[in-house]
C-alpha cells in the first residue's frame, strides 16, 4: 500500500501543476493594458471628432471654433457609452434643460470593437509573457490585473472626455453618470477581448473558428457543464453552444427584417426624406453633417423597425404610437430618418407596409431551424430535446432582441419627448413568440428530414419463390440485408 500511494503522489502533484498555469509577470502587462485602453479611448475619439473638425474647416456652425467642434465629439462620444446628456433651453445660470439619451448605436458598435481589439492585445501580451503563446489557460490574476488595466487606462482618458463634455454649450455631459456609463462599457468590452485571447488553441484561427471557440472556450461539448444532470429527452448534454449559434442567427434575421422594413419605407416616403434634408441643411457641408448623424442612427432605426415588424411597435412620445396594426403621431422630432413613419392619413393608413412587416418575423423562426435542427440531426437528440432547445434558443434571441431595444431608445427632451424608441420587454416577448412559434416546428421539420436523408438503406427480402427461382437457375446468391439499427 505505501508503495502504490508513493507512486501516485508524483502523479497528482503534476495533476495539479496542470491544473494551475504558471503565474506571469503582472507589471509588464499592466503597462500594456494601460496603454491599450488609453489608444482605444483615444481612437473612439478620433472617429467622432475627426468628421466634425473637417466640417468645421469647411464650414464653421459650430461655435467657439475648433474647441466647439471637440465639445460636440466629447458629447457624441459618451453618449455612444449611454450616458445620458443636458441640452441646454434657455439662457442664464438657471436656464431650463432637457434630457437627451439616444445612443448612436453605430458608434456603440466602433467603441466596442475598439475595446474587444485592446483586451485582445492585453491578453496576448500576457500569454507572450507566460511563455505559451498557444497552450493553455490563463492564470486568474493575470486576467484580472489585465482587465483592471484596459479599463483603469481607458476610464482615465475618458475622464479626459468628460471634463471636456462638461464645459460650457448647448449640450453638457453630467461628469459622475458618464463616467460611470463609459467605465462599464469599458469593462464589458475589455472583458470580452481577453476572453477571446484567453481560449486555447491557435491564436489566429478562421472566423468561424473564432465563433465557436468564443462559445466553447474549453473545447469540450458546452452544454455538459450546465445540462449533464438533465436526462437526453429533457435536454441535449451539448446543446449550449447550437442554441447560441441558433439564437444569434434568429437575432441577425430579425434585425435584417427591421433593415428591409426601414429600407422599404424609406422608398416610399424619399420625397419627404429629401424635403427634411434641404429644410435642415441647404448647403453640402451641412448635408454632409446631417448624413453622418443618419448614418450613426441607422442602427436604431434598424431596431425600431424590427420592433415594428414584430408587432409591439414603438413609439415617439407620449400617446404616440408606429405599430402595423395603426399609427398615432403628434409632434414628431425633424429628422431625415423619421421621415420613412408611415402615413396615417394616407389612404388605406399604415395597413399594407404593416402587413408586409409583420410576414418577414417569421424568417427568424427559419433561421434558428436551419442552425439547430443540423445540429439536433448530427448528435442524434432526442426530438423533445430538440423542442426543449428550440425554445430556449427563442427565449436567447427574445433577449438580445429586448437589450437591442433598450439601447436604442431614449430621451429627446421633457414631458411628451421624455420616452422614444420600442418597449424593451414587449419587443423581446415578440422576438421570443415568433421565434418560438415557427423555430420549435422548423427545427423538428429540418431534424427529420436530415436523418431520413442520412438514413441507412435496407435491402428487401427476397421472397421464397424468387430464391427457388434463383436456385433452379443456378444463381444461388445470399441476399445481405442491413440492419436499420445499425450506424
Amino acid at each position: 500500500m505505501t508503495h502504490l500511494i508513493g507512486s501516485r503522489a508524483p502523479a497528482l502533484h503534476q495533476a495539479s501543476e496542470a491544473a494551475d498555469p504558471p503565474e506571469a509577470p503582472v507589471a509588464p502587462v499592466v503597462t500594456i493594458g494601460l496603454a491599450a485602453g488609453v489608444a482605444a479611448a483615444l481612437a473612439g475619439l478620433a472617429l467622432t471628432a475627426v468628421p466634425l473638425l473637417l466640417l468645421w474647416i469647411v464650414s464653421p456652425y459650430i461655435q467657439n471654433g475648433a474647441v466647439g467642434s471637440l465639445h460636440l465629439a466629447a458629447c457624441l462620444w459618451l453618449l455612444a457609452h449611454g450616458a445620458d446628456l443636458v441640452r441646454v433651453t434657455g439662457s442664464g445660470p438657471a436656464a431650463a434643460t432637457a434630457p437627451v439619451g439616444i445612443a448612436p448605436l453605430l458608434l456603440t458598435a466602433a467603441v466596442l470593437v475598439l475595446l474587444h481589439r485592446a483586451g485582445k492585445y492585453t491578453g496576448r501580451a500576457l500569454r507572450t509573457a507566460q511563455g505559451d503563446p498557444s497552450g493553455g489557460p490563463l492564470p486568474v490574476r493575470g486576467l484580472a490585473a489585465a482587465l483592471l488595466a484596459v479599463s483603469v487606462g481607458y476610464t482615465t482618458a475618458a475622464a479626459v472626455a468628460v471634463a471636456l463634455a462638461s464645459g460650457n454649450g448647448v449640450l453638457r455631459a453630467r461628469p459622475l453618470p458618464a463616467l460611470g456609463a463609459a467605465t462599464v462599457v469599458a469593462v464589458i468590452g475589455a472583458a470580452a477581448g481577453l476572453r477571446s485571447a484567453a481560449r486555447p488553441g491557435p491564436p489566429h484561427p478562421s472566423p468561424l473558428l473564432r465563433l465557436r471557440a468564443l462559445l466553447n472556450p474549453y473545447g469540450e461539448p458546452s452544454g455538459q457543464r450546465t445540462a449533464r444532470r438533465l436526462p437526453a429527452w429533457a435536454f441535449p448534454p451539448d446543446a449550449l453552444s447550437p442554441v447560441l449559434r441558433a439564437a444569434a442567427a434568429a437575432w441577425a434575421a430579425l434585425l435584417g427584417v427591421g433593415a428591409v422594413v426601414f429600407g422599404i419605407a424609406l422608398l416610399m416616403h424619399g420625397n419627404a426624406a429629401g424635403r427634411t434634408v434641404l429644410a435642415l441643411a441647404p448647403d453640402v457641408p451641412g448635408q454632409i453633417g446631417l448624413l453622418l448623424l443618419c448614418l450613426a442612427l441607422y442602427p436604431d432605426a434598424v431596431v425600431w423597425a424590427s420592433a415594428y415588424a414584430l408587432g409591439p411597435g414603438f413609439t415617439l412620445g407620449t400617446g404616440s404610437t408606429v405599430a402595423p396594426h395603426g399609427t398615432v403621431l403628434g409632434d414628431t422630432p425633424v429628422l431625415p430618418l423619421l421621415a420613412a413613419l408611415p402615413d396615417p392619413d394616407a389612404p388605406g393608413g399604415a395597413i399594407p407596409l404593416g402587413l408586409v412587416a409583420l410576414a418577414l418575423p417569421p424568417l427568424a423562426g427559419a433561421a434558428l431551424a436551419a442552425v439547430l435542427g443540423r445540429a439536433a440531426a448530427r448528435d442524434r437528440w432526442h426530438p423533445t430535446a430538440t423542442a426543449v432547445a428550440a425554445v430556449a434558443a427563442a427565449l436567447a434571441t427574445g433577449f438580445a432582441l429586448a437589450a437591442c431595444a433598450a439601447a436604442s431608445g431614449g430621451a429627446l427632451g421633457t414631458d411628451r419627448l421624455a420616452s422614444l424608441g420600442p418597449r424593451p420587454w414587449q419587443s423581446g416577448l415578440a422576438a421570443a413568440a415568433w421565434s418560438a412559434a415557427t423555430g420549435v416546428p422548423g427545427t423538428l421539420v429540418v431534424r427529420f428530414l436530415l436523418r431520413s436523408r442520412s438514413a441507412p438503406t435496407v435491402t428487401p427480402r427476397l421472397g421464397l419463390l424468387a430464391r427457388l427461382r434463383d436456385l433452379s437457375a443456378g444463381r444461388w446468391r445470399r441476399h445481405p440485408v442491413a440492419d436499420p439499427l445499425e450506424e
